[in-house]
């Protein structure tokens, strides 16, 4: 890494010349926030004082050469501590720059404790020094050194009062005392001591602005990024769910067509052993009879071919959309579950259903007619009543269509009621439910037709379940 600084410092274009070499020498190569902070104010500390230190070294050369030799400061004097100054920069680039740090903090240190030493310790500019020194030791090592460091300078400080009020005379000298106030050394001392005091303070606010600046950003990123992984798991959960409920329909559909299978297969054996019968006996008939027995056979097979046609599009469910004949699909949805009805005593009604369209798929809307009248026929498990009724009426009101389906059962549990439409929420579960038929309603409901599905239910008096969907004419 050194020999590539070097080569850096010696390859670099002469159009960028002064700010290559400001970056090579001042650029931080801490990785920890923390010190390349302090790293960065030392590298430009040292940079500048070894800057000026050159520039007043040629200023003293030149007032020598030009001026008769009449400059009181040395130049080599100069010169010796701008090479002090670069290599504690070179210390700090290449080996540590707490050492650095260190070192720098107790030379400046050391000039200002010769010059209580000489001048007294009740010299004003030296106080102004030493807070500046407590200051930067705090920024560029720690608070730890800056507190100890201060203890250190407050006993250096009553040691040379306690040796300039004994009367000892061997250090101090008191001439300076005795002159007057120069407005323009003493003013331009007093300023640029204030100036490095402030340019401490602000490379230091800097930086810390700048680490704050970091730390808002990466704050702000990290917001975003949590904010879009909440959208992602958000997104993600809705596709799980959406998964989970398309299984569950599923394996609902099948359920529902096995319960009612047995229903099916009596409704098809019933006109096959009628047909069966009307063509022995067509063998031995006339032939005005067997004109009358094969009209029988052919009313028996389409009767057959309805019922296969009915089972057939619950067990081929398809995303189809077409206009769907409500009063059509009500009948078919009553045909798979007469059985059923039959078996239970239960009368379907279906006087009351007037003449709707409904564009959507027919699929659908019959699956959420057999839940609901299936739903409707259950609701009688238990009741020995001659009079059971599920009556099954539609109509419109306004641009919505609506399909009824009441029941005169117990009506609806309490501790139910408030969760009827979700999914398993069912007293039959294990009795022969799925808990899945009003759930599965539901969704179909509001998914495909854009719908809604409620409930009234009075205890001891029945239900009654309300398909609204809003009307749509064929394209």
């Amino acid at each position: 890494m050194h020999f590539v600084l070097l080569y850096n410092l010696c390859t670099m274009s002469h159009s960028s010349f002064v700010t290559d070499i400001w970056r090579a020498l001042t650029q931080p190569k801490s990785q920890i926030e923390d010190d390349a902070r302090r790293e960065h104010i030392l590298n430009i500390l040292l940079f500048s004082t070894f800057t000026l230190l050159c520039c007043l070294s040629l200023i003293v050369f030149a007032e020598r050469l030009y001026g008769g030799g009449r400059g009181s400061e040395n130049p080599l004097i100069i010169v010796g501590v701008a090479l002090v100054i670069f290599g504690l920069l070179m210390i700090s680039r290449f080996y540590s720059f707490r050492v650095a740090g260190s070192i720098f903090i107790f030379l400046l240190w050391t000039s200002i404790a010769y010059t209580n030493l000489s001048r007294g310790a009740d010299l004003p500019l030296t106080w102004m020094y030493y807070a500046l020194l407590v200051f930067m030791s705090g920024i560029l090592i720690s608070i730890r050194f800056s507190f100890f460091f201060t203890f250190f300078i407050a006993i250096v400080l009553n040691i040379i009062t306690y040796l300039q009020f004994s009367g000892d005379k061997l250090f101090f000298i008191r001439s300076w005392r005795a002159d007057a106030f120069d407005v323009v050394p003493d003013g331009l001392a007093f300023a640029v001591s204030l100036l490095v005091v402030f340019v401490v303070s602000w490379l230091f606010n800097r930086e810390i602005n700048r680490s704050l600046a970091r730390a808002r950003s990466s704050e702000a990123a990290l917001k975003a990024e949590r904010d879009s992984l909440e959208i992602k798991v958000q997104e993600r959960t809705a596709e799980l769910k959406e998964e989970q409920r398309e299984r569950f329909e599923s394996v609902a559909l099948f359920a529902d067509f096995g319960r009612h299978a047995s229903g099916v297969l009596h409704d098809l054996a019933n006109p096959l052993t009628s047909m069966s019968l009307n063509l022995q006996q067509a063998r031995e008939a006339d032939p005005d009879a067997q004109q009358r027995l094969l009209e029988r056979v052919v009313k028996g097979m389409e009767r057959m071919e309805s019922l296969l046609r009915t089972a057939r599009s619950q067990l081929s469910p398809t995303a189809e959309v077409s206009m769907i004949d409500v009063e059509k699909e009500a009948e078919q949805a009553t045909e798979i579950l007469s059985h059923v009805a039959r078996q239970k005593r239960v009368r379907l009604d279906l006087s009351a259903m007037k003449p709707l369209e409904v564009q959507g798929s027919p699929y659908a809307f019959n699956r959420v007619l057999l839940n609901l009248i299936s739903n409707a026929i259950e609701a009688y498990d238990g009741l020995e009543r001659e009079d059971a009724l599920v009556r099954v009426l539609s109509g419109q009101a306004g641009d919505e269509g609506f399909v009824t389906i009441e029941d005169q059962a117990t009506g609806i549990p309490p501790e139910i009621m408030a969760r009827l439409f979700e999914p398993f929420a069912s007293s039959k579960i294990g009795k022969g439910g799925t808990g899945m038929g009003l759930a599965t309603a539901k969704s179909l409901a509001e998914r495909e037709f854009h719908g809604s599905l409620s409930v009234e239910s009075k205890p001891g008096i029945g239900s009654r379940f309300t398909f609204r969907f809003p009307l749509r004419k064929a394209v």
